[in-house]
């Protein structure tokens, strides 16, 4: 039997985001949005303010959902299988320092070299 884990993933994010927002304590009430691509390609994202979180199916027939925590910035990955709904983190990352970076893997010109640009007009 063939689960259909489009509404699982689609319930686990909007659930994941609305306890992380409602677990803030003393904080301001945040509103959580939830959404499906336009597109209709099973694309889906939900945001509160703290947290978004993002499902999209796979070219292997799984589903991906992305957890960003933006006070953290940090980064989660997990693969929901689409026949038995199982959940499996694939990576985490906090990417504060990645952010910090100027230029990486960018190509020509790097912004330091338009700047030496501009600094010479």
């Amino acid at each position: 039997m063939r689960i259909n884990t489009g509404p699982l993933v689609v319930a686990l994010a909007v659930a994941i985001v609305t306890l992380i927002a409602s677990s803030g304590g003393a904080g301001p009430r945040t509103e959580l949005n939830a959404e499906r691509n336009a597109s209709g390609s099973g694309n889906r994202v939900a945001t509160s303010s703290d947290m978004m979180a993002l499902s999209s199916d796979t070219a292997d027939g799984s589903q991906q959902l992305i957890l960003i925590d933006l006070r953290a910035r940090s980064i989660a990955v997990y693969q929901v299988s689409r026949g038995t709904g199982q959940l499996a983190l694939k990576s985490v990352r906090n990417v504060h320092s990645d952010l910090q970076m100027d230029d990486f893997n960018g190509g020509s010109p790097s912004p330091q070299e338009i700047r030496s640009l501009l600094d010479h007009r």
